[in-house]
């Protein structure tokens, strides 16, 4: 099977690289660079023998259930960020979604986050494998098909918790404290809790860029640079993303040797 996905049976607390984007098995963009084309069209290959074998089979049996669990595990790695930043409104709008964009509890993501997954499942196998929506001949990889077919799910799963007025409306789009993930608490007291995420939510809210401050989030929950990148989405590159922090870190320094608050 393939291993670049993760397992859903022990469900992993970061993403893994979050995908690429098409709905429909459009390009996923253009490759200007021969190596990344090259690797490009060897990772369509790769998935066109994959759902040959696995088309062999019927799309059932024990070796698309472990396919299915690799998908899921994937697919519960990007949701995750995805919710926790915010950043899930962002790819939809992208996608030609328009969604109302609220602040999601995190009482409320995991929720969101399974509920989203098991219908993108039926989806994909439904629509983008049994019936050939998805073709390597497009350009997206499965991975990137399953993105897509994430998004629609998330879209419909939203709207329908928005009619049922599940979601609610009272905090603030955008405020620091929602792009703040809940902070791990397995030594320090709850003072010094307390102190260290007002440290953050002050530090946030002095970051003006959006995409700088999910990229500080994450980077303080242990995300590499390139994950980070796949997360804010496929123009953003690691190098981009070590430039956000590196500014980043040198207003902080700065702000220190000045003794200021944040402006």
């Amino acid at each position: 099977m393939d291993e670049r996905l993760g397992s859903a049976h022990a469900v992993p607390t970061k993403a893994g690289p979050a995908p690429e984007m098409p709905l429909s098995g459009g390009p996923e963009q253009s490759v200007a660079d021969p190596d990344a084309a090259a690797e490009h069209a060897a990772r369509l290959e790769a998935d066109r023998a994959l759902r040959d074998a696995l088309a062999a089979q019927g799309f059932t049996g024990e070796a698309y259930a472990v396919y299915e669990d690799e998908l899921a595990g994937y697919g519960h790695q990007v949701m995750t960020a995805w919710l926790a930043t915010g950043h899930i409104f962002a790819r939809c709008h992208e996608a030609g979604l328009r969604l109302l964009s609220l602040p999601i509890h995190v009482n409320d993501r995991e929720d969101i986050a399974q509920e989203t997954i098991a219908g993108a499942l039926r989806s994909f196998k439904r629509k983008g494998l049994e019936d050939g929506g998805w073709r390597p001949e497009g350009g997206a990889s499965l991975k990137a098909y399953f993105t897509g077919t994430l998004l629609l799910q998330f879209a419909n799963v939203w709207k329908k918790r928005l009619r049922a007025g599940g979601v609610p409306g009272s905090l603030p789009p955008e405020s620091a404290r929602d792009l703040l993930p809940e902070l791990p608490s397995p030594a320090p007291g709850p003072d010094d809790i307390a102190m260290q995420r007002d440290e953050i939510r002050r530090g946030l809210a002095a970051i003006e860029n959006k995409r700088a401050r999910i990229a500080v989030v994450l980077s303080a929950e242990g995300y590499e640079q390139e994950e980070i990148a796949e997360v804010l989405g496929p123009d953003v590159s690691a190098r981009s993303v070590e430039g956000l922090l590196r500014r980043h870190r040198s207003r902080v320094a700065g702000r220190g040797e000045k003794g200021g608050e944040p402006q």
